[in-house]
């Protein structure tokens, strides 16, 4: 999902102002929602058996493309960094 309000909101046929009232009322704001996705899905795509994603790879592939704040962002959430939580046993 692309971080811009006005292209998810393209993309599900709404106007932009209808994807604001629906965030108004959650817990957390449009931008912090994609963010935590695409560290979902990254962490996904790392711990995958076979997956052999290097962790820049797992970040680009989401649009995160500052590695230092991939990596800040998810050992944050996550409590490890992505390297490691690739490594991790299954």
């Amino acid at each position: 999902m692309r971080g811009s309000p006005a292209t998810a909101a393209a993309h599900l046929h709404v106007p932009v102002r209808t994807l604001r009232r629906a965030f108004a009322g959650a817990d957390e704001s449009f931008s912090v929602y994609v963010r935590r996705r695409r560290l979902e899905e990254a962490a996904r795509a790392l711990a995958a058996s076979g997956a052999r994603l290097s962790v820049s790879e797992a970040a680009a592939r989401r649009h995160l493309t500052d590695s230092s704040h991939f990596i800040r962002a998810f050992e944050k959430r996550y409590g490890t960094t992505p390297a490691r939580f690739a490594r991790r046993p299954a």
